[in-house]
């Protein structure tokens, strides 16, 4: 019978003959990894291995699309004056009375069709490079996928057939002492978290390359509609010119009655300058006709709000196009004639409310033969000037505000027309350089 002590002996040597097989088991199981460069970077040293990937990040690629927003934004705009002026050019007298107009009407329309087929060109252009640019980066992530997959199945290839690291608590449990323990613990906790990044990374990289792939079918779509879009365009603007050509030639005819307009037109251009001279004389409390309007501190504030406002001022129309632009310009039927604007006018549709570029203060209102009701808002030192009215809403005297209405806009050829004018003193200025910019 064993005595207690014999017994305590021989459980001792069974603990120590048990340690040491362990030890031999996990020796060979580091030799074995050691000889592996795969599981070498993760078993000698998972946190090397931890800061690589964390340096090597997945780059996902985007299409920098603001510059093709900005061309669908301005393909947008000049759609839509495009439809205005087709609309227009329906409603318009089909006579000869009205065929300047609708010349006129017509080359704005051609104007902007020209516009819109030279933004779908530069469109077109833009897909193409962003096709190329994404061709090269699938190539690019192709290539990274198809490594970080080699390297992620040369780490499970030998975890697999490693007892080392599928038998953890066995390589936690056979440790001298617990600060050992805890170290191998962590240990293993660094190499998991190093399987796990490695693991993220190859997800990344399928999404990633999953998205551009996507990303270059819609290109490719983008790239057929946008073809066909500028192919229509191109085809609407050879009519257009053919139609040109036609009522140009037939205006041609009409030399004689198209000079008359133009010195009927000059002379009320001209009535329409001197009683417009007159009203500004008349505020600034002088006969001289380069005495400036002195300035209270309200006034001057009102003056450098409307200038700050310069480029962002209403239409004074909901709709419209410009017809006619400011200064000289040649005669659109008859080539060698110079004609003068001193404002510019403004197709809309026939009724269309006139409205107040900015708040202000009328100043004076007046028929014009030839202009019809003329109207002037004053702005400090500065006026607006509205004609081709059918009739005024406000009388002089009256503040108006931005926006709000002041009249109606006369019609002509079945269609609305408003002349504007900007001056500061008795400087004519540009109008369209006031105006929010509508493409």
């Amino acid at each position: 019978m064993l005595t207690v002590t014999e017994l305590k002996r021989r459980l001792l040597v069974f603990h120590h003959i048990i340690r040491a097989q362990i030890r031999m088991h996990f020796a060979h199981c580091y030799r074995r990894l050691l000889g592996r460069y795969e599981v070498w970077s993760i078993v000698c040293s998972p946190l090397i291995l931890s800061i690589v990937l964390s340096t090597c990040p997945i780059t996902v690629y985007t299409v920098a699309a603001q510059s093709r927003a900005e061309l669908e934004s301005a393909q947008k705009k000049l759609q839509e004056k495009i439809n205005l002026t087709s609309k227009l050019l329906g409603t318009v007298t089909k006579d000869k009375a009205h065929s300047l107009t609708e010349l006129s009407l017509l080359e704005n329309q051609i104007t902007t069709r020209k516009r819109l087929v030279k933004n779908y060109q530069q469109e077109l252009v833009k897909v193409k490079k962003d096709k190329q640019s994404s061709k090269k980066k699938i190539e690019h992530l192709q290539e990274r996928r198809d490594r970080l997959s080699r390297r992620y199945a040369g780490i499970l290839r030998a975890s697999h057939r490693s007892s080392f690291l599928q038998n953890r608590w066995l390589f936690i449990l056979s440790s001298l002492n617990f600060n050992q323990m805890y170290m191998r613990w962590q240990y293993l906790k660094q190499v998991n978290t190093a399987w796990k990044k490695q693991l993220t990374q190859l997800k990344e990289a399928e999404e990633a390359l999953d998205l551009k792939i996507s990303e270059l079918a819609s290109l490719e779509k983008k790239r057929t509609s946008v073809l066909k879009l500028e192919k229509e365009e191109q085809h609407k603007l050879i009519r257009g010119l053919s139609k040109q050509e036609t009522l140009l030639a037939s205006l041609g005819k009409k030399e004689k009655e198209l000079r008359r307009e133009l010195e009927e037109h000059a002379k009320a251009r001209s009535k329409l300058r001197t009683a417009i001279e007159k009203i500004i004389r008349e505020r600034t409390g002088s006969g001289s006709s380069t005495a400036e309007l002195p300035l209270t501190p309200a006034l001057a504030k009102l003056a450098a709000s409307f200038v700050a406002s310069k480029g962002s001022l209403p239409w004074p129309v909901e709709k419209g196009i410009i017809s006619r632009t400011f200064g000289k310009q040649k005669h659109p039927a008859l080539r060698q004639v110079t004609t003068v604007n001193n404002g510019v006018d403004i197709k809309t549709d026939i009724n269309a409310g006139v409205r107040a570029l900015y708040s202000g203060t009328v100043v004076g209102t007046q028929f014009i033969p030839g202009y019809d009701h003329m109207l002037i808002l004053a702005h400090g030192n500065y006026y607006t000037v509205y004609s081709f009215l059918s009739e005024v809403t406000v009388q002089k005297g009256d503040k108006v505000v931005t926006a709000q209405q002041v009249g109606k806009a006369r019609s002509k050829g079945g269609i609305g027309e408003v002349h504007l004018e900007v001056w500061k003193g008795r400087e004519l200025l540009n109008p369209s350089q006031w105006l929010m910019s509508i493409q």
